[in-house]
């Protein structure tokens, strides 16, 4: 039984996360994805069943199910029909960085149509 998280780098705006699950095709999954308070990680962003895929699959997450917050962990916990579970490495959410709009200024009081050959 394998549980990763493959998205590099979690920012508090994200909505989705990529996530590998491999476990025996002969049991059902519940993916759960959890975000700490503190020390205890008791805020359920998903819950999930999925397929046992050796490759990354997308989850969603964020989208009217509460937002996260930088500074926070986040982990993913399988939980599988016999009763076994496992839980993924924490990852800390990251800061949105400022996105600044795109600017264009004319440095010339001429312009021109460009070089003729």
């Amino acid at each position: 039984m394998q549980i990763t998280t493959r998205t590099e780098s979690i920012l508090a705006d994200r909505e989705d996360i990529w996530m590998i699950a491999n476990f025996d095709g002969n049991l059902t999954g519940i993916l759960k994805l959890y975000t700490n308070q503190g020390n205890i990680f008791d805020t359920n962003m998903a819950n999930e069943i999925i397929m046992p895929k050796e490759s990354s699959q997308k989850m969603i997450f964020g989208i009217g199910k509460g937002k996260l917050h930088a500074g926070e962990k986040m982990i993913a916990k399988l939980h599988l029909s016999d009763d076994n579970s496992k839980q993924s490495a924490a990852k800390v959410i990251q800061v949105v960085s400022r996105k600044q709009k795109p600017t264009v200024h004319i440095l010339d009081n001429m312009v021109t149509k460009g070089i003729p050959n």
